[in-house]
């Protein structure tokens, strides 16, 4: 049975609303010949940011404490460095606090402002959905190789079916070779039901997901109203599968809530969306009464 990813990203003891974090660095950019003022600044602060986003990853890594466990080595120490950087990069704004040109040298300060605790829970977001679809394609692969390999017995069944019918014409000949024939059968039936067994067994395992997921959507869909506090809300559809910021997890709908449910029992509903991703619940059609 192939190996299952499992990721975890915990937040340190922090505030929700933790201070932004500020990151200044500077950069002389040597110029060649072929440089003009356009190019040597252009990639002077090429440089200064990426120095600026291994700086603010370097922080993230201390700031959030998280455990891997990938028995396949899919995943490293790298894939959440790189992950700090992508997101990082499309959430922070670089801005320039001070530029020269000498003719010879660009320099360049800038600084980067980013809020930790909204950088670590999108990446803890970004890796609750990969472990989500990890699990389901590493089911359904199994299952595809169980099948192949419960096709080639059943193969090899009914090769070893017909060399026994063959076999006891001639059965006062061969009454030993046919018992051993006998004997082989057997055991491949058996390994054949085993094999089917474990078929099922999966087939039942991944049908089981799929209907969590629809019926805690369906139950959102026909109780779920706009304007409901969180307790309410909780009552008639039971807790969510995740909560992200003000967004709420239901299967495959997103409800978005006008306020942290973990601070405030009141926060009341304001839309409903059937979104793969939280982020995109503000702009996406509201689907609740």
């Amino acid at each position: 049975m192939k190996n299952i990813f499992v990721a975890l990203l915990c937040l340190l003891s922090v505030s929700l609303f933790a201070d932004n974090k500020v990151f200044v660095r500077e950069y002389y950019y040597q110029a060649s010949e072929t440089d003009s003022k356009i190019s040597a600044r252009t990639k002077a602060l090429s440089e200064v940011k990426r120095l600026l986003l291994e700086e603010l990853g370097v922080y993230m890594e201390s700031y959030t404490n998280y455990i891997t466990e990938d028995k396949n080595g899919d995943v490293s120490k790298d894939f959440f460095r790189n992950e700090i950087k992508s997101l990082s990069a499309g959430i922070t704004e670089t801005r320039i606090l001070e530029e020269n040109w000498n003719g010879i040298q660009y320099y360049v300060k800038a600084e980067i402002e980013a809020d930790p605790t909204d950088v670590a829970r999108k990446i803890s977001a970004s890796l609750e959905k990969r472990k989500a679809d990890v699990v389901i394609d590493s089911l359904r692969v199994l299952l595809t190789e169980t099948q192949s390999v419960s096709s080639q017995k059943n193969e090899e069944v009914k090769a070893l079916q017909k060399k026994y019918d063959e076999q006891s014409l001639q059965v006062k000949q061969q009454e030993e070779k046919v018992n051993a024939l006998k004997k082989q059968l057997q055991t491949l039936q058996t390994k054949l039901g085993i094999y089917q067994q474990q078929e099922q067994q999966l087939l039942s395992e991944v049908q089981k997901i799929e209907q969590r997921i629809k019926k805690s959507s369906d139950v959102v869909l026909q109780n779920a109203r706009i304007g409901m506090t969180y307790s309410e809300l909780i009552s008639v559809c039971g807790k969510p599968r995740s909560i992200d910021y003000k967004k709420l997890n239901y299967g495959k709908i997103w409800i978005l809530m006008s306020d942290y449910v973990t601070s405030n029992p009141d926060a009341i509903v304001l839309k409903g969306a059937y979104v793969t991703d939280p982020y995109e619940v503000s702009s996406a059609p509201n689907i609740l009464k």
